[in-house]
């Protein structure tokens, strides 16, 4: 089992500033390539909501 995070920087397009953060972390068993698909695809309607 190991921990494993997505991390979204907030940032202002005008002035190019990180505005705040979003994190989700999860608890995964799961081979490096699982772990990278769950990260990767697994998330994608919430970055859509957030872009």
């Amino acid at each position: 089992m190991e921990l494993v995070a997505n991390v979204w920087p907030i940032v202002d397009q005008m002035t190019g500033v990180v505005q705040r953060f979003l994190f989700r972390a999860y608890a995964l068993d799961a081979t490096d390539q699982e772990k990278a698909l769950f990260l990767t695809y697994s998330l994608v309607p919430t970055i859509e909501r957030h872009s």
